[in-house]
């Protein structure tokens, strides 16, 4: 878990330093996953969704981010010293919290919402999932969750991945149901 935990954080850190390179001083040009992370709910549930408590991103759980106020905020999530504080969010013992979770659910499909990610990268580091629901959004590949060998289920409802790569998960992970449908 560990080696994991550092690269997780690695990884994060490195999508916030990307930003950062191109004159981002609010955060607009980050990842989404970073506010996926940051998210109270998703770390404390798994689950993300801009409709939970919180919106984008819950200040009350990072007590310097409240304080903070309105001048802290955008309608992503963060604004003022955005860099230094999102990098104090990602600890080993938050991020290891979060590598817990058997289960990710990003986004609500039952109302449709649309989630900002292209790519599972961070999942890379969460080898203990057993459920996984990424619907409406642009994900264009399993490959980052190619080899977790606890996966159960995974919704992929409204993304980019391919029908062959589809197929060939199916056929190598005979364990694992690949839903392309949600039934309500």
């Amino acid at each position: 878990m560990n080696k994991n935990v550092n690269q997780l954080k690695n990884y994060l850190n490195s999508l916030i330093n990307e930003s950062q390179s191109k004159g981002d001083q609010y955060g607009d040009l980050v990842d989404f996953w970073v506010y996926i992370f940051g998210d109270s709910e998703f770390y404390n549930t798994g689950y993300y969704s801009e409709f939970s408590k919180g919106g984008a991103y819950d200040f009350e759980s990072h007590p310097k981010m409240a304080q903070q106020g309105e001048q802290g905020k955008s309608n992503m999530g963060f604004k003022t010293n955005f860099h230094a504080n999102s990098k104090k969010l990602f600890s080993y013992k938050y991020l290891e919290k979060i590598m817990s979770h058997k289960e990710v659910d990003i986004g609500n499909p039952e109302i449709g919402e649309n989630i900002l990610i292209d790519n599972l990268e961070p999942l890379r580091y969460l080898p203990n999932l057993t459920h996984i629901s990424i619907c409406n959004n642009m994900v264009k590949s399993l490959e980052p969750i190619w080899n977790h060998k606890h996966l159960k289920v995974i919704w992929i409802e409204n993304t980019k991945i391919p029908i062959a790569e589809r197929q060939k998960f199916i056929k190598e992970h005979p364990e694992c149901k690949l839903h392309s449908q949600v039934f309500l």
